[in-house]
Parts: structure tokens; C-alpha cells; sequence
């Protein structure tokens, strides 16, 4: 695909849920942070470039910041065959829709690979984006954005931190839940569990005396 440059435009905040896009993004030689990517494809408004470089066929790891996030993208020794340059841009993850019931996104990015003419390539072996960022939580979800919607995608999460590998320009959004997960070693009632054990030998203490009473009575 021939890349035509982007005029500059303004910055994006970032948002916690990844989607990924199958639709390749290129950025010609020479982008550079600050400068707008296009418009996201899951609603998340301007895209803006949070960091640009190229990397030889020996592969490399491109870092950058994108409000409370730090990114990360490796790629592997043999990945392309020649330079590519590599983009980062992040969109308005709060002006996403279409997430599942009861979550939001919190974090728009894009990832783009470019060759020496400006066309949009894709890596011969898996590239792996890491996405450090406060606001996200070992319950957090990562999705790819189509045509058709959100799809899940595979990809591994803990406190603070996102990993998730692809071989195609991708649009990834993170998204974490807005409703509370029920810890499943609490008690239904809301109970502290030492109240319930405590009620629980009281019961079987007076069971206990009741049933000493009677024998004695016989």
C-alpha cells in the first residue's frame, strides 16, 4: 500500500483497552512524535504519533510514553529483511464504543511497519508490544478492532502490565472492567470470616449443652 503523509495535528489521551485493527497504518519516512496518524477505527478519535523508528534487519526494541503508559515493542532478529521503520500512535481511548457491557477502554494504540518505498509490511516472525500503565489490572482484556467489531486476541496481563504479540499492523485496544470482580474466597453474606466461625462454634457449643442436658435429665 503507497503511504501518503499526514498533515500534524493534535495530541490523543490514552485509553487502558488495546484493540487491534487488521487495516494497515503507514507513516512515511521521517514521522515524528507529535504528529497526527489518521483517525482510529474504533471511534477513538485523532491517532498521534508517540514515537517513530526505523530498525534494521537485526531487529530492536522501540520504547516510548504515552500519558501514564510506557510502550515497549521488540522485534525479533529476521522479523523483516531490510530497515523498516516502525510508528507508534495512540488514540482517545474514552471516546471508544462498542466495548462488552460493564468495561471501557483504557488505552488506543496502533502499530505500523513501513519499508524503504513507504508501503505497509508485516513481520515474517511475531512482534511483541508491552504496554505498562497504572490503570490496568490483571482482569484487563485485550481486543482486535474489524470491520465486524471487537474480537479477543491472545495475550497475557498482570498489575500494571499488558503483553501481547502480532505479526500484522495492528490497532490494539486494552480494556478493563468498570464493575467490581467478587473475590470468590469472601463469604456471600459480606461477613469477616472470623465472625462466621465465631457464631459457628457458639452454635455448636450450646447444641452441645443441650444435648448434655437431656442425657442427664434421662
Amino acid at each position: 500500500m503507497k503511504v501518503t503523509k499526514i498533515a500534524t495535528g493534535s495530541s490523543a489521551a490514552l485509553v487502558a483497552t488495546v484493540i487491534l485493527c487488521s487495516t494497515a497504518y503507514a507513516a512515511g519516512a521521517g514521522y515524528a512524535p507529535g504528529q497526527s496518524f489518521g483517525t482510529s477505527q474504533t471511534g477513538g478519535g485523532t491517532l498521534s504519533i508517540v514515537a517513530a523508528q526505523t530498525v534494521s534487519a537485526s531487529g530492536g526494541t522501540i520504547a516510548a510514553t504515552a500519558g501514564s503508559a510506557t510502550l515497549s515493542v521488540k522485534v525479533p532478529s529476521g522479523a523483516f529483511s531490510a530497515g523498516t521503520q516502525i510508528v507508534l500512535a495512540k488514540g482517545q481511548a474514552q471516546s471508544i464504543s462498542g466495548t462488552p457491557s460493564g468495561s471501557k477502554a483504557v488505552d488506543d494504540l496502533v502499530v505500523s511497519f513501513l519499508d524503504s518505498s513507504n508501503d505497509g509490511v508485516n513481520p515474517s516472525k511475531p512482534v511483541t508490544l508491552t504496554i505498562r500503565d497504572s490503570v490496568i489490572d490483571s482482569n484487563a482484556v485485550v481486543y482486535k478492532a474489524t470491520s465486524q467489531g471487537l474480537h479477543k486476541v491472545r495475550f497475557t496481563a498482570k498489575k500494571g502490565e499488558v503483553d501481547v504479540t502480532f505479526t500484522t499492523d495492528p490497532e490494539f485496544v486494552v480494556v478493563e472492567p468498570t464493575s467490581p470482580v467478587v473475590d470468590a474466597t469472601q463469604p456471600v453474606t459480606g461477613l469477616p470470616f472470623t465472625k462466621t466461625l465465631a457464631a459457628g462454634g457458639l452454635l455448636a457449643l450450646i447444641g452441645g449443652l443441650l444435648l448434655f442436658s437431656r442425657r442427664k435429665a434421662k
